[in-house]
């Protein structure tokens, strides 16, 4: 990423006594591909849906931008993401 001390000057830190909020987010569903979205027996893979799925894309900007503003919103300080092929 090659920052430089300027980049994140205004970032804070967080201290021992906050209390931290974090998440794991996965990210390799495709709606387009049907990728991770069934078992192999067909049944439904997910154990949680989005409220729509035309956008549920790991290879959608849109899709990402959306879950990282939604768990912003939620309060969330930490996302772990996990990527796969």
């Amino acid at each position: 990423m090659n920052l430089k001390p300027g980049d994140v000057a205004e970032s804070r830190s967080f201290l021992t006594r906050d209390r931290i909020v974090g998440t794991y987010s996965f990210h390799w569903y495709d709606i387009h591909a049907g990728a991770h979205l069934a078992d192999p027996d067909g049944a439904d893979a997910p154990t949680a849906h989005p409220p729509g799925l035309e956008h549920f894309s790991c290879k959608s900007v849109r899709w990402h931008k959306r879950r990282l503003a939604d768990m912003e919103a939620a309060g969330i300080d930490l996302a772990l993401m996990a990527f796969r092929d």
